[in-house]
This record gives structure tokens, sequence and C-alpha cells, in this order.
């Protein structure tokens, strides 16, 4: 893709030693961006470019993809929060956005980290397992005998894909013959440990009184019901504790407005809130 050519590409490393890779572009002040689950810097690229006529934006490769080091085997949010201090760190930054899992990330960090400003869009927060991890065990399995279209299949119906089996089978058949399916492969392990992570931390919001940053919650309104429901009990649990938090609901977007379905409009939000 031309427009990636306007990216640098960095590194550094964090307390544990893992390689961190992350893109950057643009002037201003520095603002930190944190991918969702199965998502790597790439898909930030459009939210990026719209940001960068008046921030200088990093787009961290969590642990896992891209440019970055492996998760390893004794991965955790903890670890998570100090990849994202040392990018912030290396940044200069205290502006920091945090997309699903990466949203569930930030707002870890934002306890630890001295941010200015603080934005996530529909993070992965699990209340009363609100996030369930049932299917993961037969997720992992199919991972191992490297049957990836089962494994995707699986974890699509858990994220309340409401398609009959046979049309859903053809779908992913499809994909696994496009130029992405190899970078989705190599995503799949990290998904079942970053939902573990989630679950573990389950309906422990209430450590998050502690964000003194000034923080803004988005949420779309479209979705599977199952998703609605996941969102509508993170934000209320969320909106009950932090104290200086305004949440905004953009009509129309969805999950994933971020970084397929509607980047520019995110970003003019962004701009809004951190200017």
């Amino acid at each position: 893709m031309s427009s990636q050519k306007i990216f640098s590409i960095g590194n550094i490393t964090s307390n544990d030693g893992t390689m961190l890779g992350f893109r950057r572009i643009g002037m201003g002040p520095s603002l930190v961006i944190v991918p969702g689950t199965a998502r790597t810097s790439a898909h930030y690229i459009r939210l990026a470019e719209s940001l960068a006529d008046q921030f200088t934006v990093y787009i961290i490769d969590r642990r896992g993809r891209g440019n970055s080091g492996p998760q390893s085997t004794n991965y955790s949010l903890k670890k998570e929060q100090e990849d994202v201090a040392a990018v912030l760190k290396k940044a200069e930054a205290t502006f920091l956005f945090g997309h699903s899992y990466g949203g569930l990330v930030a707002l870890d960090v934002a306890l630890e980290y001295p941010l200015m400003k603080l934005a996530i869009y529909e993070p992965g927060v699990s209340i009363n397992d609100s996030l369930p991890i049932i299917w993961i065990s037969d997720y992992e399995d199919a991972l191992v005998q490297k049957n990836y279209c089962e494994a995707h299949k699986i974890f699509l119906k858990a994220m309340g894909v409401d398609i009959p089996d046979e049309q859903l089978e053809e779908i992913i058949q499809a994909m696994s013959q496009s130029p992405e399916w190899e970078e989705t492969v190599m995503l799949m392990p990290t998904i079942a440990n970053e939902f573990k992570e989630a679950h573990r931390v389950d309906s422990t919001f209430e450590k998050y009184k502690g964000i003194e940053a000034e923080t803004l919650m988005l949420t779309g309104t479209l979705g599977t019901e199952g998703f609605i429901f996941f969102n509508k009990m993170a934000t209320q649990a969320l909106e009950s504790v932090i104290p200086n938090l305004n949440t905004l609901t953009l009509q129309g977007l969805d999950h994933n407005a971020p970084d397929i379905h509607a980047p520019d409009q995110v970003a003019q939000v962004l701009k809004d809130f951190f200017l």
C-alpha cells in the first residue's frame, strides 16, 4: 500500500526484553494507539493518517504480531501495560487511545502512567462473565490440529456471528484463499491468550476509580446482540467508577469503526477530544 511509505518504522525493548515495533506518522503532540485483538498496526493506518495533520501518531504492534516479539508463555495484561508505557515514554506522549482489548490495556496503563487524556472505543472489559470463554478449549484444539478454518469458525460464532454453519464455512474457505489469510492464521494464537486475560480480570472494574486522566469512552450502536450486551455492561460499569469520564455514542457505527468502517469519523472525534 503506497500510503504506508509516509510512515516510519521503529522499535524499542520492553521491561522483559521483548522487542516492540511501532509505526509513526505526523507532526504535533504525540498520540499512541493500542490495537485490539487480532489486529496489527497496519489495521489502523487510515485512522493514523487522519490524525497525522495534528498529532505525531504512534501505532503499537502489540506483542505477538507485526514487528514485535512473541506474547511468551507468561503473557499477561501487566506485560501489555509495561509495553504501552515504554512506547509512551519513547514518544514523550500523554495522549492514549485504545480499541477493544487495546482499550482494556489502555485502562490499566492509565492507572500507572501519568496520562493527560485517555480515549477508549468499546473496551474489552468483562463484567459478571459477559465475556464467555467456554469456546476457547475447542478453539485451541483446532489450532493444535492446524485446522485454522475450523478455529476461525469457532471464534466467529463465539463473537455472535449468526450464520448457518454451512454458509459460514463457505465464507471462511473463501477467506483462506485471500492474501490476508496468512496474517489471520499468525494472529490466531494471540486471541485465546487475550480472551483468557480479559476473563481473568472479570469484574475488577472498581480499580479504575483510580484513573486521574480526562477520559472519553466511545461506543457504537451496531453489532450482534451479544456485542451490544457486552458493551452496555462495560459502559455502565466504567461510568460508575471513572471520575472524569465522558461517554459518547456514535450512531450507526460498529465495533470495527476505528480500524475498518469509519476511521475518519472516529479520528475527528479524537481530534476534538485531544486538542
